[in-house]
């Protein structure tokens, strides 16, 4: 008489642990998604960074823009909108 009883308890737990369980694994490959997406923002970030740095860094040493580099810089850095905020938008726009 134990034993069954100890089997109906065992088989009433068993639903509640596998949806914790099942909760778990989600919960993980949420903060997976949220690490994955930190990292490809900040290599998109810092593409444009460098990117920002080359432009500059040429103005820098030849004191003034060579012809079709202005262009070049605007293709670069077209997704600056969508990456940063208003503040670097703002200053690419102005560069």
């Amino acid at each position: 008489m134990c034993l069954e009883q100890a089997i109906e308890v065992s088989k009433a737990l068993l639903t509640p642990l596998i949806a914790i369980d099942a909760a778990y694994v989600a919960w993980q490959q949420l903060q997976t998604n949220r690490r994955k997406l930190k990292l490809d923002l900040f290599e998109k970030r810092y593409l444009i960074f460098e990117k920002i740095g080359e432009f500059i860094g040429s103005i820098l040493t030849s004191g003034k823009v060579s012809p079709g580099r202005e262009m070049q810089f605007l293709v670069d850095t077209k997704a600056v909108g969508l990456l940063f905020g208003d503040d670097i938008s703002g200053f690419v726009r102005r560069t």
